[in-house]
């Protein structure tokens, strides 16, 4: 283990390493010691990714990161931990993952008291200081300060959900969201309401939950008189005034404010008909267009004439009958 406590010693002192960097980015304020890797990084600007993978659809601007990348595939991971059981694709992946055994948190940010135990950690909190936020959104205005937040952004847009719950169907465009899902199914909820049966995983839900009972909403718009009691809540309702979609169909050019709704409408691309009628079969859409048919049958009542009692649904008396007559419909 003394070994990589030398080598998270070193980055530590990695400061006293100073090196010119002339080759600066016309894009964005980085610079570099030599042109070679000014000329790798304008290409994340271009967008030019040259070198594809031949197993998957992924292509990367450099070699190397195909090579990396190809590891992924053949599961080849050679650099192992030896205080656990992880390995990595890479020794500097190693490096990094030690420090959470040491704890040690090298690299600091001279504008603040924050610390982190990466580099890639420490130039992505940079970004906030700067306020520079060079990754836009296709779709919408959104800007962000790294590739990765634009990507988890992107999946607002697509509605895409890979990650799905075990215990039921719901989906997420997050795994951070799918583990705070699961603790409904796996978590006792310790945290309980006092003034009804409600319980909760966490106490800023419990918290949430209360200003419910005692009437508080906290989170009131700028543009009406409307209050809310989450923030959430309130983001939702400002895009009726911004006329803010940020989901888009990818088949048409419709977009919507909520995320459900955009999920019923690909149901009219999709021919996706998930609401069935118990009375005669017919399946809809949209929830709200099988509460609208089922008044049909609400209004057609058929009557048992053995007992007098009726149904709104030709099934239903159907199966009433066969109680009645022990099975034989006469």
């Amino acid at each position: 283990m003394n070994k990589y406590i030398g080598r998270v010693d070193h980055m530590k002192n990695s400061d006293m390493h100073q090196i010119e960097k002339p080759f600066k980015c016309n894009f964005c304020e980085k610079s570099y010691s030599c042109s070679a890797h000014l000329l790798r990084h304008v290409k994340t600007h271009s967008g030019e990714k040259s070198h594809k993978c031949t197993l998957c659809e992924k292509a990367f601007y450099n070699s190397w990161d195909l090579t990396r990348h190809m590891k992924i595939h053949t599961g080849e991971r050679k650099f192992r931990c030896e205080l656990c059981e992880k390995s990595f694709l890479r020794s500097t992946s190693l490096t990094e993952h030690m420090a959470v055994h040491t704890k040690e948190k090298p690299y600091s940010c001279e504008l603040c008291t924050k610390a982190f135990s990466r580099t890639s950690h420490l130039n992505a909190h940079l970004k906030i200081h700067s306020g520079i936020k060079t990754f836009k959104c296709d779709h919408c205005v959104k800007a962000f300060f790294n590739s990765w937040e634009l990507s988890r952004h992107v999946k607002i847009h697509t509605g895409e959900k890979k990650h799905i719950c075990t215990f039921c169907t719901k989906a997420f465009t997050r795994l951070s969201s799918l583990k705070e899902h699961l603790k409904i199914h796996t978590t006792v909820k310790t945290f309980k309401c006092v003034y009804c049966v409600k319980s909760f995983t966490r106490p800023s839900r419990l918290a949430s939950h209360l200003r419910m009972h005692a009437g508080i909403k906290p989170y009131a718009c700028i543009h009406c008189n409307k209050a809310f009691l989450n923030s959430w809540d309130l983001t939702r309702h400002t895009r009726i005034h911004t006329d803010e979609k940020l989901f888009k169909c990818q088949h048409c050019q419709k977009a919507f404010l909520r995320s459900s709704s955009l999920k019923e409408h690909i149901r009219i691309h999709t021919a996706e008909k998930p609401y069935k009628c118990e009375c005669c079969g017919k399946c809809f859409t949209r929830s709200r267009g099988l509460r609208e048919h089922s008044r049909v049958h609400a209004e057609e009542k058929a009557g048992c004439q053995h007992c007098g009692k009726t149904f709104s649904c030709s099934n239903h008396l159907s199966q009433h009958l066969c109680v009645q007559t022990n099975g034989q419909i006469f």
